[in-house]
C-alpha cells in the first residue's frame, strides 16, 4: 500500500471514529434535555407524587397514577368532607352522611390526576397580587389525600407512599377563562384550564348522590 493511500484510509477513519464521537454526544444531550423537560413537566401537574421525576415513557415504565382516598372541598360556603370505602366507591362523611355522585367525583379525580398548570403568573406575587387574583383568601379549596400504589397496587397504609396536597384557586382570568390557582405552601400563582374551576369548585349538594335517597343524615 502506498503512503499517500494508507493516509486517505487514515484520513476516512479518522472522520468516521468523530462522527460516531458526535452523534453520541448529541444523543446524550437529546436524553438529558428530554429528562429534564420532563422533570419540569412533571413539576407542573396539579397533584404530584414525586414519581413522575423518576419513571415515565422515556424508559417503558409509566409512572405510578395516585390512588386517592380523602378529599376535602371548601366551595361555595360548604366544607365537604369525602372517603373513598374498600368497595372503591366514594362516600361523604360531613357536612352529612351520604353516598357521592359517582360522576361528580370522577370527574374532580381525573382532573386533580391529569391535569397541569397552564402557566405560571407570577413566582412572587404581593399581597395585592393575591387579593386582585382571588387568593387572599382563596374562593375554593380542594385537600387530597392519596398513595403511590407499588408493583402490586398496594400501599395505603405505608406512611412513605401518602400525598396530600392542597389546591388553592381563584378568580377567572376573563381573558382566557383559566382560574389562578397555588399548591400548597407554594408563593408562585399559576394559571390553570377553566375545566378545572368547573371540575373542583364544587359545593357539598352537587357532591352529594341524588338518585332516590332518604334525606340527609346530619353529622354531629
Amino acid at each position: 500500500m502506498t503512503p499517500a493511500r494508507g493516509r486517505w484510509r487514515w484520513s476516512i477513519l479518522t472522520v468516521v471514529t468523530a462522527g460516531l464521537g458526535l452523534t453520541a454526544c448529541t444523543g446524550e444531550k437529546a436524553s438529558e434535555a428530554n429528562e429534564a423537560r420532563r422533570k419540569a413537566d412533571a413539576q407542573q401537574r396539579l397533584f404530584i407524587t414525586g414519581t413522575e421525576e423518576t419513571r415515565g415513557q422515556d424508559d417503558g415504565v409509566p409512572a405510578e397514577k395516585p390512588v386517592f382516598t380523602h378529599l376535602t372541598v371548601r366551595a361555595r360556603g360548604d366544607t365537604t368532607e369525602l372517603v373513598r370505602e374498600q368497595d372503591g366507591t366514594w362516600k361523604l362523611t360531613a357536612p352529612v352522611s351520604a353516598r357521592a355522585e359517582a360522576a361528580v367525583v370522577e370527574t374532580l379525580l381525573g382532573t386533580l390526576a391529569s391535569s397541569s398548570f397552564s402557566a405560571t403568573v407570577k413566582e412572587a406575587p404581593t399581597d395585592a397580587d393575591l387579593e386582585a387574583y382571588g387568593l387572599k383568601p382563596p374562593l375554593f379549596t380542594v385537600t387530597a389525600r392519596a398513595f403511590v400504589p407499588d408493583a402490586q397496587g398496594q400501599g395505603a397504609q405505608d406512611p412513605a407512599r401518602q400525598r396530600t396536597v392542597t389546591l388553592h384557586c381563584g378568580k377567572e382570568n376573563t381573558y382566557d377563562g383559566s382560574v389562578y390557582v397555588r399548591r400548597d405552601a407554594e408563593p408562585a400563582v399559576h394559571a390553570a384550564a377553566g375545566t378545572v374551576r368547573w371540575a373542583l369548585d364544587r359545593d357539598t349538594f352537587a357532591l352529594r348522590a341524588k338518585d332516590l335517597l332518604p334525606p340527609w343524615t346530619s353529622v354531629r
